[in-house]
């Protein structure tokens, strides 16, 4: 189906993904009518939410964090990674020129 890659993506209000198995808690959606609309205005249905965990590797260096409250979108062809989630969360997000460093509470780069 669709890539297995994150997108750093600054006008989105949670991260999503479409792929149910990399799920490691997980909740079902209590309404079956909750969605969320993409940019483009497409309606998509939420079947769920819950703790995805990211594996980042840098410098030679493997780091796993877990994203809280990500929603399960199937028909999301990307997975997003909000920047307003990963803000709430405690890391901090700076763009610059040509990329975008995240760091997290201890100002450890990502």
């Amino acid at each position: 189906m669709a890539s297995h890659l994150w997108y750093l993506d600054s006008g989105a209000t949670s991260s999503m993904t479409w792929n149910r198995t990399i799920f490691i808690n997980y909740v079902h959606s209590a309404s079956k009518t909750e969605t969320v609309t993409s940019a483009s205005g497409h309606e998509m249905n939420i079947l769920g939410r819950g703790e995805v965990p990211l594996r980042i590797s840098m410098r030679g260096t493997d780091k796993t964090i877990i994203l809280k409250n990500v929603l399960h979108v199937p028909d999301c062809s990307m997975q997003l990674l909000s920047v307003k989630a990963l803000g709430n969360q405690g890391f901090t997000i700076l763009f610059e020129k040509d990329k975008a460093t995240i760091s997290d509470e201890n100002r450890e780069i990502l």
